[in-house]
């Protein structure tokens, strides 16, 4: 997954030459695939725009990433807006969020990905709806 952080630094840093304001370096349209060890796909990160900002941050607009178990997308991460630090890894935001799997989708608004946990939280307003499952209550009974 090393390869995968240095290459979006790569895109960044030449992005930086053309940038117009010294102090923000922007790349427009870009996608960053990351593999484990064995050359598997684990994640692929796609956006509409990246800026990266003094103090080792990078804004992302437009964020969708893949995330793959046995070559495979397992869950989709949609948010209009991040933040992703580049030291730690870890990404936020106060805007929407919408995760998506096969049998359920969860949205709210504002997370916290730890990388190298290999976890999201949803900060607040988290919706989960379920596919697929019938309720086990019926509707005359109370509890």
């Amino acid at each position: 997954m090393k390869k995968g952080w240095n290459l979006l630094l790569m895109f960044v840093f030449c992005a930086a030459a053309a940038a117009q304001d010294p102090g923000v370096q922007s790349l427009a349209g870009f996608e960053l695939p990351e593999y484990d060890a064995d050359g598997k796909i684990v994640r692929h990160i796609f956006g509409d725009m990246a800026e990266m900002v003094p103090g080792g941050l990078i804004r992302i607009s437009n964020l969708r990433v893949d995330i793959y178990n046995n070559e495979q997308v397992e869950m989709k991460v949609i948010a209009p807006r991040c933040e992703l630090n580049q030291q730690t890894k870890q990404a936020v935001s106060d805007g929407p969020v919408r995760i998506i799997r096969d049998n359920m989708v969860v949205t709210g608004r504002g997370f916290d990905f730890s990388n190298e946990k290999e976890r999201i939280q949803i900060m607040h307003d988290t919706k989960v709806v379920l596919k697929g499952f019938r309720s086990r209550v019926n509707p005359g009974d109370k509890k």
